[in-house]
């Protein structure tokens, strides 16, 4: 693994021990040390075995429900799109004044079916193609 960060007083690098565990260091502004927590390994791992599948992983933050610009990034779709997908009810949502708000975990759960479905079709024109020679 390359050392783009050599240097960066805020990032240590993750590095193997004796017993094979991977260790997350963090150095804050003051010089101090401390290993990052459950959570960033958690993290880490899954967003490893994602790009490890070859697939792009997206870091969201849950904390909070997502306006339309952000579920449209989200979907990598326009935000007139998700409109119509919100009016459309493929979402569900709800509007604060005249804002629609989007609950995150809906958005991932969209997503998610929607690229299995994809993969799903994928799948099966890639094994027509095989069955006719095209491939």
């Amino acid at each position: 693994m390359s050392d783009t960060h050599q240097g960066d007083p805020a990032v240590d690098h993750s590095r193997a021990d004796m017993a094979g565990t991977v260790r997350i260091t963090v150095t804050d502004e003051h010089g101090v040390d401390s290993d990052a927590p459950e959570q960033v390994y958690r993290v880490a791992e899954e967003a490893l075995s994602i790009v490890a599948e070859g697939r792009d992983a997206t870091l969201v933050v849950v904390a909070h429900d997502l306006t339309t610009q952000e579920a449209a990034d989200i979907l990598g779709v326009s935000r007139p799109h998700l409109i119509k997908m919100l009016d459309a009810g493929e979402i569900a949502h709800y509007k604060v004044g005249t804002h629609r708000r989007v609950d995150v975990g809906d958005v991932i759960a969209y997503r998610r079916n929607r690229d299995a479905l994809r993969r799903k079709a994928l799948d099966g024109l890639a094994a027509e193609s095989q069955d006719l020679g095209m491939y």
